[in-house]
């Protein structure tokens, strides 16, 4: 009876610890899918962009930040996915139709950065700067430059030899 009770209190203690395990690995999962993998930013649903990096899987808030995951890796970085502005469904980078340089910039600060001494700072370098927003049709995107400005692009001359 006691080996019995003794393997029962085992069994509870690892069924527990199981679960406890479990669930901190889903809220890690859920966080790791809401922030951008390089800058640590909010995912934006209009900019996600989905690649992998030698094996593991990356979400990143926008294609700046993905385009730069090699450099600041030093490791190969293939792109899966993109997300169109217009409509936040994804996209393979291969059928994408780039806006670079807009007005538009969903990573952008909204407020001025300051120092400890409130003096607020000229921003002259952000790593999600200039933005490049992909979509899916070339007319969406001429039209999206008609109100925000902009330089359009296929993917492939964004990042020509670029692994997809």
């Amino acid at each position: 009876m006691r080996r019995l009770l003794t393997f029962l209190g085992v069994a509870i203690l690892l069924t527990i610890a199981l679960g406890v395990g479990y669930t901190g690995w889903k809220i890690s999962r859920s966080r790791a899918a809401h922030v951008c993998a390089i800058c640590s930013r909010p995912v934006h649903p209009e900019s996600k962009v989905v690649g992998f990096v030698e094996e593991q899987r990356g979400v990143y808030c926008c294609p700046a930040c993905a385009l730069t995951a090699h450099r600041q890796t030093g490791k190969p970085v293939r792109l899966v996915a993109l997300t169109d502005y217009e409509t936040k469904t994804e996209l393979r980078p291969e059928q994408a139709y780039i806006v670079q340089d807009s007005d538009v910039n969903p990573c952008a600060r909204a407020g001025a950065l300051v120092d400890e001494t409130n003096t607020p700072h000229q921003v002259h370098f952000d790593r999600c700067s200039p933005s490049y927003l992909a979509f899916a049709h070339r007319s969406a995107a001429e039209s999206f430059i008609e109100k925000h400005g902009g330089k359009l692009m296929r993917f492939e001359e964004l990042a020509p030899g670029y692994h997809h």
